[in-house]
């Protein structure tokens, strides 16, 4: 059973990153028509994925919210219990605008009062959501303690959104890139998507993916120059990052480098002693 629920995890995981892949890259390397307004891919596979994902994760969700609801009513609000509901409410709701957005394309005149407008981003929507939907979801079914080791470092980075001293430990550090990187998949999708169905004109979506970028500016920063004490090293080397075209590269070296496996001028090792 156990393995079961990891191999359609591994399912929701690679379904969410195709989709969130490829809403961000294909206003870039695909003309719409009038024809054809889409890629083929969707037809092909991405649409087939999207509604199987939708619908058994609207089931693993309902049960595992009513498991929780069962267990702890009345009881404490955890974690857990807000988690999952949030991703079961995710996939009722988009699974609703795909339903009727699906039904509306067989019966355009009959089946529901709207336009191509609103159903165009009715997808829209579906699409952005369901990159990092699926891909939490995936995560939560292939091991809980992942799951919550990408919520808690998420959180735990932006709590210390402007603490430059101390350490950060590697998984801290790319617990949270992945987790601010499925934040932008849908900000980003969203954006892109909006501009291409919408003559051009920039939509709220534009507002909220600067607003995120320059909120997560600071918590990035940090928890980089973290990472950089972790090794040992000093923080001012984040600036290597301004050489260009390699700067971020040499970056990246250093924030996979192993931990200092010791206490040292920055701080404690977050690990603990290590005989």
């Amino acid at each position: 059973m156990n393995l079961a629920i990891q191999i359609i995890g591994w399912f929701f995981i690679v379904a969410g990153a195709a989709v969130g892949i490829v809403i961000t890259i294909e206003p870039l390397i695909y003309t719409s028509t009038p024809d054809q307004p889409y890629s083929p891919l969707w037809d092909i596979a991405l649409d087939r994925g999207v509604a199987i994902c939708i619908v058994l994760g609207f089931a693993f969700t309902f049960f595992r919210k009513h498991g929780l609801d069962a267990e702890g009513a009345g009881g404490a609000i955890t974690w857990d219990r807000l988690s999952d509901n949030a991703l079961f409410y995710g996939f009722l709701f988009i699974g609703i605008l795909f339903f009727w957005d699906l039904g509306a394309q067989f019966n355009w005149d009959t089946f529901s009062p709207g336009s191509e407008g609103i159903y165009g981003a009715a997808w829209i929507v579906i699409y952005a959501l369901f990159a990092p939907l699926a891909i939490t979801l995936g995560l939560r079914m292939q091991n809980v303690a992942r799951y919550r080791m990408l919520i808690s470092n998420y959180i735990g980075v932006l709590r210390k959104y402007a603490v430059f001293r101390g350490r950060a430990t590697r998984s801290e550090y790319w617990w949270f890139q992945l987790a601010d990187f499925i934040v932008y998949i849908a900000l980003v999708g969203l954006l892109i998507w909006g501009v291409a169905l919408n003559t051009g004109e920039i939509p709220i979506t534009g507002l909220l993916l600067v607003v995120y970028a320059i909120g997560t500016l600071l918590p990035n920063l940090a928890v980089c120059v973290r990472r950089f004490h972790d090794g040992g090293y000093s923080g001012w080397m984040i600036l290597l990052g301004l050489i260009p075209a390699i700067g971020w590269i040499i970056v990246l070296i250093f924030m996979v480098l192993p931990s200092e496996q010791r206490d040292n001028k920055h701080g404690q090792d977050p690990r603990g002693a290590v005989a």
